[in-house]
């Protein structure tokens, strides 16, 4: 377990102060990318409503396409994540080539998406946001063209069930009296890979009376939960189990998977809607070619099931935007370089 201030900085430089071993470009050390983990959403634990929604808009979208692919789908998961089997479903309604690229951080992917006009993206917001510290080729907020979302996994404040019992603490007013009376005694892990989680992490870490941990990646995290040494985590709602107390859901409302767990937006507390997985092209898409990508899914993806997770055109680009400039926020704060503001 390594403190915070290890693998962080806040030099105005915003150049990142790291350890020899692991490289000042983190996209190249063993650490980023969370071995895949940050890129896989929901493996762990309980099917999340998510992974229903996609298994729904997989079996909508399985239909007899044109034999000869428009373009490349490009995706940065292996072949064997639940993601990639989505991506292989719009693939076939698009008349498109699905290919892999699951590279330590999801830039080759992105890559190739502003490399070429007639790539689409399928992805999560993580590997987006490397582009506001100069890992993909071209700064997407201005060469990237949002088309749709069609899945978002939301995020939950957790805690161990047993230390939630030690401590007294029932449910999130007694988390946060807990925190009020004993303040900077709870501790929560933090990450060095700039994800939507991380993020998370650090929103609620600014807003409550409560430290954190750095650790290399969720599974060092939940051991670490497990063994008391952390008392709370910030996970993909997917990968709450049964040994978790979850508290609240970092959404602005409640999650249909949890609807009697309070939400952020209610609590007070900064929202964070999750971990979206989305439809991007390259700006030289026309906004007319983007939105009849768009309709395409929308047409053949059960619109019911998909409600509220489905989102494109103006909502979707305005979203996207929205992201960025919270990333901006947390990234300079955090000291890591990024494109001008």
């Amino acid at each position: 377990m390594y403190r915070g201030t290890a693998y962080r900085t806040n030099c105005p430089s915003g150049t990142p102060t790291v350890p020899d071993e692991l490289s000042p470009r983190y996209a190249r050390s063993p650490r980023y990318g969370l071995r895949q983990k940050e890129f896989v959403i929901g493996l762990e634990g309980e099917v999340s409503k998510m992974m229903k929604r996609l298994i729904a808009l997989m079996a909508a979208l399985m239909l007899p396409v044109c034999a000869a692919a428009e373009g490349v789908l490009a995706v940065p998961f292996a072949e064997d994540a639940p993601e990639y089997a989505a991506a292989e479903a719009v693939g076939d309604l698009l008349g498109r080539t699905v290919r892999s690229m699951p590279d330590m951080n999801g830039a080759e992917a992105v890559n190739a998406m502003l490399a070429d006009p007639g790539t689409l993206l399928i992805d999560t917001q993580n590997a987006l946001m490397l582009s506001l510290q100069g890992y993909t080729s071209a700064d997407c907020r201005e060469a990237m063209r949002p088309v749709c979302r069609i899945g978002v996994q939301p995020l939950a404040l957790v805690m161990n069930r047993d230390c939630a019992g030690t401590l007294g603490i029932a449910d999130y007013e007694g988390f946060a009296a807990y925190a009020a009376e004993h303040e900077y005694e709870l501790l929560t892990a933090r990450y060095v890979d700039a994800s939507v989680v991380d993020y998370a992490s650090w929103l609620i870490e600014n807003a409550l009376p409560v430290m954190s941990e750095t650790c290399f990646d969720r599974e060092e995290a939940l051991e670490a939960l497990d063994s008391e040494t952390l008392q709370f985590l910030v996970l993909p709602l997917g990968e709450v189990t049964e040994e978790l107390l979850p508290l609240c859901t970092l959404g602005a409302e409640r999650a249909e998977a949890l609807p009697d767990l309070p939400c952020a937006g209610e609590l007070g507390l900064p929202v964070c809607e999750g971990i979206t997985l989305g439809i991007y092209a390259n700006a030289e898409m026309t906004p007319e070619e983007a939105d009849k990508i768009a309709e395409q899914i929308a047409a053949e993806a059960v619109p019911d099931e998909l409600s509220p997770q489905y989102a494109s055109g103006e909502a979707f680009a305005e979203e996207t935007a929205n992201a960025f400039a919270a990333y901006v926020d947390y990234m300079t704060a955090e000291g890591l370089f990024f494109y001008e503001q």
